[in-house]
């Protein structure tokens, strides 16, 4: 894919969004790698230009935070991304109301430890799941792969969210809850 990089689109776009929540803020970008730049603060406080050269790339997204579920740790600080078994970057509003159970069920009995409080990586590891189980079957990720991905989190996930995510050399997707109380807002610049 090619494209300009966004990194300063979605520097201002998280400006206008800084009173929905003054935490946190991060941006991560897609250019061959995932760079990501986040930290607890204000927006002007976590960048600067010195870490605004390095998000190069054409796909990215920003948030910034206020805690609904977790403390006010730098490692609660959205976006999150994995990079195994498919890149995935990803920013949420909202609240995972069976965060609890499903970290304790699926996670700390499985071997698997979370790396924050934060609900949104209960999210993306259910997502990243579902295209890893679409990988193995279909040997690409599609449409049909990123679909089935999100049924995964409507069957597993419950609350109400909102979710923006880049698929590293795939694009973007965005997402709400199944009974659509969530909502976010995500930008690509192709």
């Amino acid at each position: 894919m090619s494209g300009s990089d966004v990194a300063n689109e979605i520097y201002e776009g998280l400006l206008a969004l800084q009173p929905r929540g003054q935490d946190a803020a991060g941006i991560i970008t897609f250019a061959d790698r995932f760079n990501v730049k986040k930290g607890n603060g204000l927006v002007v406080e976590v960048f600067n230009d010195g870490n605004m050269a390095r998000l190069r790339g054409h796909l990215g997204v920003g948030h910034v935070r206020y805690p609904t579920t977790g403390g006010n740790r730098d490692e609660d600080a959205q976006p999150f991304h994995h990079t195994f078994p498919i890149g995935v970057a990803m920013v949420h509003n909202g609240n995972v109301t069976n965060f609890k159970e499903l970290s304790d069920r699926r996670f700390k009995s499985g071997g698997v430890r979370l790396n924050s409080s934060c609900d949104l990586e209960v999210i993306l590891w259910v997502f990243q799941e579902g295209l890893d189980a679409a990988l193995r079957k279909r040997g690409k990720i599609d449409a049909d792969a990123v679909f089935d991905a999100v049924r995964g989190v409507y069957k597993e996930v419950k609350g109400a969210y909102s979710v923006c995510a880049t698929i590293a050399d795939v694009g973007l997707v965005a997402f709400r809850d199944p009974y659509e109380i969530g909502r976010a807002a995500c930008r690509e610049r192709v």
